[in-house]
């Protein structure tokens, strides 16, 4: 195989993936070997607000692993020093398009003997298990824990929405403290069949009350920045959240069960994607209601 230093624009779009995202969605942790920590490994991070003068020094870190490789295979040493700046197409690259370059970057990176146990290495792992998540239909798929009773995602969204032709109306929602309740005539189903649209803001107040109603108790349900604007994300609030703003077992379930999930909810949260659909499939969920909508992938 040949090897070669990638361009600093490969190093800038890897870098610009890890620290994406909002909330316990955003940056990127790894661990490292440390025989000074008590577990024999140490956290690395990149915070959201991370400085670039902090990513510079991982995208250097990322450089001379990669120099490292070339010249263990060719006898050269042509690294060179890096700089973070944000990438050209920024808000364009997707979870897929960093996939393939995290392999692109390990193919260049891994010629030496001791590739699987560098930060380098430990970096592109964690990068690849965010990006995996963010794949569309990921954080739908009942495929946690599969039983003989477990329903495939697509199975289960084909039956709703044959059950929804034959729905009189949708209740898009009903809540006492939004004091609306906002339903829709059902017409023939077809591909152009208009819809009442439920905006960002008002399925994060129904959603967060529904929750509430239902388990007596608080939910962080929070829009994104960004790109990422129209997303929320539905978790517990940072006071019962832990060091890396996961949710604890008990909640995690909890929140699976709010939400009809059939399963627990991934630690980090639960995505609502930037869609009508996916909203009043989500405020059905959040009100204990079977959703009469659910959510179709609007993406490639």
């Amino acid at each position: 195989m040949s090897a070669y230093l990638v361009d600093p624009e490969h190093i800038h779009v890897l870098l610009h993936a890890a620290q994406s995202g909002h909330g316990i969605d955003g940056g990127l942790r790894w661990c490292v070997p440390d025989a000074s920590e008590i577990y024999g490994y140490a956290t690395r991070q990149i915070h959201v607000s991370a400085h670039p003068d902090e990513l510079t020094v991982v995208g250097q870190m990322l450089l001379d692993q990669n120099a490292a490789s070339v010249n263990h295979r060719y006898d050269e040493d042509n690294a060179y020093v890096y700089a973070y700046q944000r990438p050209r197409f920024a808000a364009d690259w997707q979870p897929v398009d960093i996939l393939k370059a995290l392999d692109g970057y390990g193919y260049q990176a891994c010629e030496t003997p001791d590739w699987t146990t560098t930060e380098a290495h430990a970096f592109c792992e964690a990068l690849r298990t965010k990006m995996i998540g963010r794949i569309a239909g990921y954080s739908d798929s009942p495929a946690w824990g599969i039983s003989e009773s477990t329903v495939p995602h697509h199975v289960a969204k084909r039956a709703a929405l044959r059950a929804e032709q034959r729905a009189p109306e949708v209740v898009v929602a009903h809540d006492d403290e939004l004091g609306q309740v906002l339903t829709l005539p059902r017409r023939t189903v077809t591909a152009s069949a208009e819809y009442v649209p439920v905006d960002r803001d008002a399925a994060i107040k129904a959603i967060r009350a529904g929750l509430r109603r239902r388990s007596g108790k608080s939910w962080s349900v929070r829009g994104g920045r960004g790109t990422a604007w129209g997303w929320i994300t539905i978790a517990a609030p940072p006071a019962r959240s832990g060091k890396w703003g996961e949710m604890s077992d008990a909640d995690a379930a909890e929140l699976g069960e709010l939400l009809g999930l059939g399963r627990s909810a991934h630690v980090q949260g639960v995505s609502v994607a930037a869609d009508d659909k996916y909203r009043r499939e989500y405020i059905a969920r959040a009100e204990g209601r079977e959703p009469d909508v659910i959510g179709t992938p609007y993406w490639d």
